[in-house]
């Protein structure tokens, strides 16, 4: 076996690549543990190969290990999204592009699939101060979840669906939240959006989909008037 740059002839090929690594460092891929004749040759292959993963953005185009620390490189120090092919400037911008876009989660870092998966996921950072109306020392991370626990009837109150919504067409406020379809027993306040428990209702009326967020001093009134009786 020769070598490329010198013509040196080795009986081994550890001992090729070493003699390379040692001498002809310039025309050597460490990476790859491949010799090359001329400089040019290198970088052509830096620049073709699989193994390595350059930024054509920095001026002196540094080779990264794995194409993910290269994207970190691109996000971190160039503020690019790589899946958009684009800069966006500074890192505020890139943040803000990334919620709307790819819906991250800018308390973790992590991204979902869909902006429901993001709002779903958002509820672990939430925290827990609401407690339960039932009296049973359980503490929500919102009122939806605590109705749902009560419509549940796992409580030990004993309160169940049927309390819930007797209840909520006992309250003064419940014409701005039954539903007029015969289907459904109760609607959003605001937009009028049908549901069959208030739990529903809460969940909607949380959320970001919403499209008349006015309700949300009827739901309120609810739970006052519910506070009256448990």
């Amino acid at each position: 076996m020769d070598c490329l740059s010198c013509g040196r002839e080795f009986e081994r090929s550890n001992s090729l690549y070493q003699h390379c690594r040692d001498k002809h460092p310039k025309t050597y891929c460490f990476r790859c543990q491949r010799q090359f004749a001329l400089r040019d040759d290198l970088r052509r292959h830096v620049e073709m190969s699989s193994n390595h993963h350059l930024c054509n953005k920095c001026q002196h185009r540094p080779d990264f290990e794995t194409a993910s620390e290269l994207c970190d490189h691109l996000e971190q120090k160039h503020f690019f999204c790589t899946n958009c092919e684009k800069d966006y400037g500074s890192s505020e911008s890139l943040q803000q592009h990334d919620v709307a876009a790819h819906n991250l989660c800018v308390i973790c870092g992590n991204f979902f699939a869909s902006p429901s998966n993001l709002i779903n996921h958002q509820r672990v950072h939430t925290p827990k101060n609401t407690p339960c109306l039932g009296g049973c020392n359980r503490m929500f991370d919102r009122d939806s979840a605590m109705l749902l626990h009560l419509e549940a009837g796992t409580c030990p109150s004993g309160i169940n669906v049927q309390d819930i919504n007797a209840y909520a067409h006992k309250c003064d406020e419940s014409a701005s939240y039954r539903s007029t379809d015969e289907d459904w027993e109760f609607c959003c306040p605001g937009c009028k959006t049908p549901f069959a428990k208030m739990s529903g209702v809460f969940q909607h009326s949380e959320s970001r989909f919403c499209e008349s967020p006015g309700g949300k001093a009827a739901l309120d009134k609810f739970l006052r008037f519910l506070r009256t009786f448990f």
